[in-house]
């Protein structure tokens, strides 16, 4: 079993000085190098180096680990998106640049006009990264989800961001999610629904989380009407993806594979349990979550697996991992396990 070190959690000027998972403190966007805490930043590489002895001292090969870079004869693939209001794309610019000058000789920079602080299908086609055969999430297409997806057994590929049209294996994808954010101060941002707190499910998003829902019943019906057994498909997803995509699947009339739900939170509990079809129950349910996760708390998934196993599901896989508000590498050979015995079934 490998060690995994999970990313600090820190108050951030930029934050408020409210605490949250970050390497090191950042007093504004954009930044200015001469703003930044040297000692966090050479702290956080020590870190990172720490975790790289640890899976090399496992077994894995060096030549097989990617970093966003290390030295002047690596590929580096840099993709920014021209609208991106946190890490401006000047900035992205500007680092390249630097590299370029300090002779590196592979750099792959692409730009994607209109694209904010996220990822979009354009980005992962160049990069040329699997994913779940369904796969939703406010960061389904961040560098967390390439990490599973690029582990994860599939049928077929499709990415599901929640940003604007696009293209996923010849399907258009029609999902403008980039809300103002109750919890992120009002500040827009690319979010399925809008969230108001994380403690209080009292005050959920419900007519944003049926808007989600419906139109990831729109993709499932395309993809059955092009020839896809609703069988073969599993719908999975990560934090406020997982919510999205496990209130999805208890209500959708498609009989599904099953459902994946990565450090997520069953959400509107009540009309999600009043509107669950039988044939939901059935669903094999993979439920993976930190005990260190900061942002969705591990209570939080135990509430929401309780739920479910009172309503009769039969099939609930719960794993508990220590680490934050991201996957590991134990939970993804767990879940690329529960996967290849899910597809065995069906």
């Amino acid at each position: 079993m490998h060690s995994h070190t999970t990313q600090p959690v820190i108050p951030v000027t930029f934050n408020y000085g409210a605490t949250m998972p970050a390497w090191y403190d950042i007093k504004k966007l954009p930044y200015e190098e001469k703003e930044l805490d040297v000692s966090d930043v050479w702290t956080s590489v020590s870190q990172i180096s720490a975790i790289i002895t640890s899976e090399a001292e496992a077994g894995l090969p060096e030549n097989k680990i990617i970093l966003g870079e290390h030295s002047r004869n690596l590929p580096i693939f840099w993709g920014h998106g021209t609208a991106d209001s946190m890490v401006t794309y000047s900035c992205g610019q500007n680092a390249v640049k630097i590299l370029r000058e300090l002779s590196f000789k592979n750099i792959d920079f692409k730009t994607y006009h209109g694209l904010q602080h996220g990822v979009d299908q354009d980005e992962i086609d160049d990069l040329q990264l699997p994913s779940f055969i369904i796969s939703l999430a406010l960061y389904a297409a961040g560098s967390d989800a390439d990490t599973a997806m690029s582990v994860l057994p599939a049928l077929k590929y499709i990415i599901v961001p929640p940003r604007a049209a696009q293209q996923a294996n010849g399907l258009t994808l029609h999902l403008q999610r980039i809300i103002p954010v109750t919890i992120n101060m009002q500040m827009e941002m690319s979010a399925w629904f809008d969230i108001a707190s994380l403690t209080d499910f009292d005050n959920e998003d419900e007519k944003g989380l049926l808007s989600g829902v419906q139109a990831i019943n729109e993709i499932i019906t395309a993809e059955v009407d092009a020839g896809t057994p609703a069988n073969k498909i599993i719908l999975g997803g990560f934090s406020q993806g997982c919510a999205l995509g496990l209130l999805t699947g208890l209500t959708t009339e498609r009989k599904l594979a099953g459902l994946i739900c990565l450090s997520g939170w069953l959400p509107i509990r009540k009309t999600a349990i009043a509107s669950m079809t039988d044939h939901a129950r059935n669903l094999p349910v993979f439920w993976g979550h930190g005990t260190k996760d900061q942002v969705v708390q591990y209570n939080w998934g135990q509430q929401s697996v309780d739920i479910l196993q009172k309503s009769k599901f039969k099939d609930v896989t719960f794993k508990s991992y220590n680490m934050g508000h991201e996957p590991s590498s134990e939970e993804l050979r767990d879940l690329k396990a529960w996967l290849e015995n899910v597809f065995d079934k069906s």
